[in-house]
């Protein structure tokens, strides 16, 4: 395997020049940095990661906590946190916490132990204790998706106003009866629920949009359609606060024999990958699952490097994709 000095001899330049263009430290001119890429690309060469953490008296690793690989939108940011931490040569640490508050402090814990330079959390805990917890650590942090308080870094989408903008088309589609399905709202009080609570916050802003508003905020949400949805001569849309609630009101009403959106339209939000095999098609809210994963590894990073930089709560775009199922 080609060495740094290997490289240098190659293109003809000092063995810290050949570290800049590596490591995109800057004072290196952009034909040498590609000269210096191009040869080691082409040479096969790859960095000494235990080398360069003992030359820095750092581990060069970040932790990931989330709440199962079963949940789409967390394996969907994993593969593009994977993405951005290898570019920049850290390793990841990754926990599952089960949507458990006790089972995430102890992940959290857990990660601070290995000495992971930052951390990057999609939290089930809220409130003061929690946020005095986490800043404790004195490690970099930021949240996905999520917020605990301003005090912490997070990175998301404006989920009331892609709610508000979601009920908007509905409306202008001609519905005019809404259910709005949202199982997490169970859980209010006791799990940090804030995206989905922003999302019905969004529903309320546009109550007015339609005849009448339906709430079902609870893991039964199945049967509770099934004895509401067409307790009403109005046009019914469904928006279901997650693509994964959206595909089970799918084939529920496809085993009913009801067809979409002849009957009634349904509506997701996240805009998952499995979306592109599902027939019809789902209208859905992109939540920029990749973009947010970016940023936020993006971010975390200028934490460790500058540990006096601010909290900020970062918002990215979202998207309304109109499909099929209205």
């Amino acid at each position: 395997m080609v060495t740094v000095n290997e490289i240098a001899k190659i293109c003809g330049v000092s063995r810290t020049t050949v570290l800049r263009a590596l490591n995109d430290q800057g004072r290196v001119s952009k034909q040498t940095r590609e000269q210096i890429l191009t040869v080691a690309n082409d040479a096969g060469y790859r960095p000494n990661l235990l080398a360069r953490s003992l030359n820095k008296g750092r581990t060069m690793s970040i932790g990931v906590i989330a709440n199962s690989v079963n949940n789409h939108v967390f394996a969907e940011s994993l593969d593009a946190i994977n993405r951005e931490t290898q570019k920049r040569g850290y390793s990841l640490s990754i926990s599952l916490q089960q949507r458990d508050p006790i089972s995430e402090i102890h992940c959290i814990q857990e990660m601070a132990d290995r000495k992971v330079e930052g951390l990057l959390l999609s939290p089930v805990n809220q409130g003061a204790k929690y946020e005095a917890f986490l800043q404790k650590l004195g490690m970099p942090i930021v949240c996905l998706g999520n917020w605990v308080s301003d005090a912490l870094s997070s990175v998301m989408v404006d989920e009331k106003h892609a709610a508000q903008e979601a009920l908007r088309l509905l409306a202008g589609k001609g519905y005019r009866r809404l259910v709005f399905v949202c199982p997490p709202l169970e859980d209010a009080g006791q799990l940090n629920i804030y995206s989905h609570e922003q999302r019905l916050a969004g529903v309320e802003l546009e109550r007015a949009c339609f005849e009448e508003v339906l709430v079902i905020g609870h893991s039964d949400y199945l049967q509770a359609l099934s004895h509401q949805l067409f307790s009403s001569p109005q046009r019914t849309a469904v928006l279901c606060s997650g693509d994964i609630y959206a595909l089970s009101v799918l084939r529920w009403a496809k085993s009913s024999g009801k067809q979409i959106p002849r009957d009634f339209g349904v509506m997701g939000f996240d805009d998952i990958s499995v979306l592109d095999y599902i027939d019809p098609p789902l209208s859905t809210v992109s939540t920029n699952v990749d973009g947010i994963a970016r940023v936020a590894v993006s971010h975390l990073m200028a934490m460790i490097e500058d540990p006096s930089l601010p909290p900020q709560r970062m918002y990215l775009n979202y998207r309304i994709i109109d499909r099929a199922s209205l």
